[in-house]
């Protein structure tokens, strides 16, 4: 009987072979097994396709091409349709018969009100599987407000990625880049660098417009955003200098100029930027021969290092000449016999295995450790 129904023998159409199919499916004994494929298709849009193809309908949905079923996909997310279905009845009947009937452009304006430039075509780029709802609305928006170049970014893409859509739509619209997002590792990254741009604005540092720029390129141009931004970072003002600036002492007042010493020494000093940022450790040239580092050490700033270039000791009577000099200005060498006797009143300072207490040492107020360390 089927051969009298589909002849391959002979040369015929693909529609030919396809509507032959198609009037011997009426004879299988159809099992509901290939709804469990509809589902890793469809995936969170399944209940909404569900109800525009109910049952067997679903055959429909299974066998239609990508493309095509991914404009069906961005039609049942609008907020337009989603009202239908909400409706039911008559209403989804309608909307299965559009979905079947109606050209994909006019599917997508009826659905959307417009058809932003590639829309349809990005939409192809996402493959067989549905998407999360928001995600169609996303590339909507992005497809509506992104300019040429991005659109050839995505288009460019051989499949386009959920994440990216959800990094690109977070980030602001002179940052949207698609290989930029897609080195954003997760949502919180995006929102803590669209963060970082905003604070930006209000930061004061050297430079600022120039190495601004080039940031910007960096991010559209996919170069070495890291390097970018570490331009700005040593560029950041150090905290406000503990002792003051004379003709023979220079406060060192960025990471930049940091470096530039650290060179010119010969010395490791480019690598305590993040520590002079927090304001744990200041930097002084001394007359231009030398580097005096300082640190907070208990909450008193002390005198840490006195190097000259290549990190040799100076003569001991410049070094008390110096030593002096800062503590003129409340900075010691040493924080005093106070910080002397500290360290050996933490608990865990000495070790007297097999020694029984003593009754003083029962009495002994251990929580005035913690007020020491």
């Amino acid at each position: 009987m089927f051969k009298n129904q589909i002849n391959y023998a002979g040369p015929a159409s693909e529609e030919l072979k396809k509507q032959q199919a198609i009037q011997v499916l009426q004879f299988a004994q159809i099992t509901k097994d290939y709804q469990q494929l509809v589902k890793r298709i469809a995936c969170n849009l399944y209940d909404d396709v569900a109800k525009i193809f109910p049952d067997h309908l679903q055959m429909i949905y299974l066998l239609t091409n990508d493309r095509r079923r991914q404009v069906w996909h961005a039609v049942i997310a609008s907020e337009i349709m989603q009202d239908t279905l909400k409706t039911g009845g008559k209403a989804v009947v309608k909307l299965r018969h559009d979905l079947l009937n109606t050209k994909s452009t006019q599917l997508l304006k009826a659905a959307f009100n417009d058809l932003p430039n590639s829309f349809e075509a990005l939409l192809s780029r996402f493959g067989t599987q549905a998407q999360d709802r928001e995600v169609y609305l996303m590339l909507y928006d992005i497809a509506r407000i992104g300019g040429p170049t991005l659109r050839r970014q995505m288009l460019g893409a051989e499949k386009l990625q959920a994440r990216t859509i959800r990094h690109l739509h977070a980030l602001p619209a002179d940052l949207r880049n698609v290989g930029f997002a897609n080195s954003l590792k997760d949502q919180q990254s995006v929102k803590d660098f669209v963060r970082l741009m905003n604070e930006m604005q209000l930061a004061k540092f050297q430079d600022k417009p120039d190495v601004e720029e080039k940031l910007l390129i960096a991010i559209k141009n996919n170069r070495n955003v890291p390097a970018a931004i570490k331009e700005i970072y040593i560029r950041l003002p150090f905290p406000p200098q503990i002792v003051p600036d004379t003709e023979r002492l220079r406060y060192i007042t960025c990471g930049l100029e940091l470096e530039k010493v650290a060179k010119e020494f010969n010395n490791c000093l480019g690598n305590f930027v993040p520590i002079a940022l927090r304001g744990e450790k200041q930097f002084y040239v001394w007359n231009k021969d030398l580097v005096v580092s300082i640190h907070k050490y208990r909450g008193h700033w002390q005198v840490d290092e006195i190097k000259l270039k290549g990190n040799r000791e100076p003569t001991v009577k410049l070094q008390k000449m110096i030593i002096n000099h800062f503590a003129e200005n409340g900075v010691q060498k040493i924080n005093g016999f106070a910080s002397m006797l500290e360290p050996f009143l933490l608990e865990d300072a000495f070790s007297f295995v097999g020694v029984e207490p003593s009754i003083d040492d029962m009495e002994f107020d251990f929580s005035y450790f913690a007020q020491v360390a």
